[in-house]
C-alpha cells in the first residue's frame, strides 16, 4: 500500500515538491553530467514554482460548489461502492489520512539508516511490508468515533482517451486527483484554481495554497 498512499502525499515547504528532488541528497552523484542535469533540474522546477505563484489570485469555492462544477463543466459523475477501484481508493486516502493525523495509533515504521548495505535494504523492504499489513489492518479496524473520514470519488471517462479520478475528503477540503491519458492536466489546473485560495491562505502559505502551487506548477 505504499506506493498507493504515496501517491495521494500532500506536499509542503516554500518550494513545493522540490524537496522531492532533493531527497538523499547526501548520497552525492559523482557523475558530473548527471549532476548538472540533476540541477538544471531543480532549477527549472524553482521556476515553474515562482511562476505559479505569480499566477495565483485570492478567490475561493467550496467543495460542494466545486462538485457542481465539475458536473457542469466537465461531465463528471459520481462513483459509489460498485465502481471497481471504489474501495481500493477509499482505502488508501484513509490509510494515507491517519498516518498523517494519528500516526500515535501505528506501529512503529521499520527505519534503514544505510542505503548502501543491499543486505540491509532487502531486510527492510521484508520489515516494511509486514509493517504495512499490520498498519492496514489497524486502519481497517478504526470505528468513525477515533477515525472519521467523508469520502467522495468523481470520474472523468473518457473511453479510449483515458479517465481522470478527483477524490475529495469533506471534513478537510482535499482534492487528490488523478488521471492516465492526455488531455486532463488543463482539467486538473481548473478544477484546482476554481476551489482556490484565500488571501489568508496565501499569506500563510497554508497547505491549500502548497497544493494549488504544486499542481499549477507541473
Amino acid at each position: 500500500m505504499s506506493k498507493a498512499a504515496g501517491s495521494i502525499s500532500m506536499i509542503g515547504g516554500s518550494d513545493g515538491p522540490t524537496s522531492v528532488f532533493l531527497v538523499g541528497s547526501k548520497y552525492k552523484e559523482k557523475n558530473p553530467i548527471k549532476r548538472c542535469k540533476h540541477a538544471l533540474m531543480i532549477r527549472k522546477h524553482r521556476n515553474r514554482i515562482k511562476k505559479a505563484r505569480r499566477s495565483i489570485e485570492p478567490g475561493t469555492h467550496t467543495l460542494d460548489e466545486t462538485i457542481c462544477y465539475m458536473k457542469e463543466h466537465y461531465g463528471m459523475r459520481e462513483a459509489d461502492h460498485a465502481y471497481p477501484f471504489y474501495e481500493v481508493y477509499i482505502r488508501r486516502m484513509r490509510f494515507s489520512l491517519v498516518q498523517r493525523e494519528q500516526l500515535d495509533l501505528l506501529p512503529k515504521q521499520p527505519e534503514l539508516t544505510d542505503f548502501h548495505d543491499k543486505e540491509a535494504v532487502a531486510r527492510w523492504h521484508i520489515e516494511l511490508d509486514e509493517w504495512e499489513k499490520q498498519a492496514e489492518a489497524i486502519v481497517e479496524k478504526l470505528s468513525p468515533e477515533v477515525f472519521n473520514m467523508d469520502y467522495r470519488l468523481f470520474i472523468l471517462d473518457q473511453g479510449e482517451d483515458g479517465s481522470m479520478q478527483v477524490e475529495l475528503e469533506m471534513n478537510r477540503g482535499l482534492i487528490v486527483t488523478q488521471y492516465s491519458g492526455r488531455g486532463f492536466e488543463p482539467i486538473q489546473k481548473d478544477i484546482y484554481r476554481y476551489y482556490g485560495v484565500s488571501k489568508e491562505d496565501i499569506v500563510k502559505e497554508t497547505e491549500r495554497y502548497q497544493n494549488l502551487v504544486t499542481i499549477i506548477a507541473q
